[in-house]
């Protein structure tokens, strides 16, 4: 009879969180940290259509006899630490379907550990539609598990109202579209969470309506202007310089009346088009 568990009992952790793709360690220990070289020991994973080995450590063997195809090539043990009582094994390039309970087993005790893989795409949005005093605008979370909650945030990580979300399942994994109408021009962000796996993602999209005229954000246009004033400080004096510049690069040169000054020069943003430089009078 195996003394082992005369004089001691195992510990396993608490629950394993991972996401898809990330390397799991299952753990589990003799109490007393005795040497189990000599003890056999297995692991299961146990599911409504019963057990799958995943695996088996015999003294003598490679410790995959009897595995589960789903676990071959992908489970193995700290042949190191069994000296210490460690018999944790790590489950390399998890995926969803590695979801549930391990059963850690040595003679007749059986420590249980749970594992949580999450798959945790990014989500994409997409502006459906716009007037001057709206946008329509999407968000898709594809695949993901567990189960996520998607909301849409504005500039200050606000929600802000949405649509109720359309969720479908395919296998384990949740596809959520979530759609909100914005009335302002700013930054929003499609947040998507998952408290099980303590994920959060989320992916940001600018919306600029031509009816709101309260913000105006044009790097493109203050770049340009940069560049035009280093340009003018580095010539002569001149009555007046003309300078046409490509409206693509900034629609912002249509407003008429944004003007500065440089060097004792005056610019003014023309609205067609051109930046004009003439000295102060």
């Amino acid at each position: 009879m195996n003394t082992l568990f005369n004089a001691c009992f195992c510990l396993s952790g608490p629950p394993v969180i991972v996401k898809e793709g990330d390397d799991a360690i299952l753990p589990c220990s003799v109490y007393d940290n005795r040497n189990i070289e000599s003890i056999p020991f297995n692991w299961k994973k146990v599911g409504p259509a019963g057990q799958k080995v995943i695996f088996l450590y015999d003294p003598g063997n490679d410790g995959r006899t009897s595995q589960d195809e789903q676990f071959r090539g992908r489970v193995s043990h700290f042949s190191d630490k069994l000296k210490n009582g460690n018999a944790s094994i790590t489950i390399k390039n998890t995926k969803s379907t590695d979801n549930g309970k391990y059963i850690c087993s040595f003679s007749d005790r059986n420590l249980p550990v749970f594992l949580h893989v999450g798959a945790a795409p990014e989500p994409s949005v997409t502006n459906l539609d716009q007037t001057n005093n709206w946008a329509l605008l999407q968000c898709d979370v594809k695949g993901a598990y567990p189960k996520p909650t998607v909301e849409w945030w504005d500039s200050n990580n606000q929600t802000i109202p949405s649509e109720e979300p359309q969720v479908s399942k395919k296998g384990e994994r949740f596809y959520v579209t979530l759609k909100t109408t914005v009335k302002k021009t700013g930054r929003y962000r499609c947040a998507a969470t998952q408290k099980d796996i303590h994920h959060q993602i989320y992916k940001e999209i600018n919306v600029r309506l031509n009816g709101d005229r309260s913000f105006v954000t044009y790097a493109g246009l203050h770049t340009f202007l940069f560049l035009l004033l280093i340009f003018r400080a580095s010539h002569p004096p001149v009555s007046a310089l003309t300078i046409p510049f490509n409206r693509s690069v900034s629609r912002l040169g249509e407003r008429p009346h944004l003007h500065g000054a440089y060097n004792h020069n005056y610019f003014k943003v023309l609205k067609k088009g051109a930046i004009h430089f003439f000295p102060y009078p």
